[in-house]
């Protein structure tokens, strides 16, 4: 008897304690709350308070993953963390894919190459040429007159 008395006990305890990720999505709140007020608004994000909202809600989307390996919270909830960090992926992703683009883009409208000094074809300008006063460039190429 008094052991089913003591595992009751425990399990009341068990179930008053809320998971870390529910204190972790109340300071998350309390954050973006701060934020919506103009006075302790300004304040909080002038001293990083949106960094620090980031910051929480990473926090209690491991958290949440946590819980549920600890089994504090249901299998279900798994998908919010789930979904958020597989949206980051393919933002990752789907930017890292338009910068790669971008740059073939790029280097192929303008190639690294465009002018090779070739003495046959160019000489050297003097420092007294009005380009090389101009640009403050010590010399300039310009295409050779016979």
């Amino acid at each position: 008897m008094a052991k089913e008395k003591e595992a009751n006990s425990e399990k009341q305890k068990n179930k008053s304690k809320r998971p870390a990720s529910f204190w972790a999505l109340i300071a998350t709140l309390m954050c973006v709350a701060l934020q919506l007020f103009p006075l302790p608004g300004f304040f909080f994000v002038m001293f990083g308070g949106m960094f620090l909202t980031a910051i929480l809600i990473q926090l209690t989307l491991c958290l949440i993953i946590y819980d549920v390996w600890m089994k504090r919270i249901y299998r279900a909830t798994l998908l919010l963390p789930l979904v958020m960090f597989g949206y980051f992926l393919y933002l990752y992703i789907d930017e890292n894919r338009a910068i790669n683009s971008f740059e073939t883009e790029l280097q192929q409208s303008n190639p690294v190459d465009i002018l090779i000094y070739d003495p046959s074809n160019f000489s050297l300008r003097l420092r007294s040429d009005k380009w090389a006063l101009t640009y403050d460039i010590t010399n300039a190429f310009e295409t050779r007159t016979r």
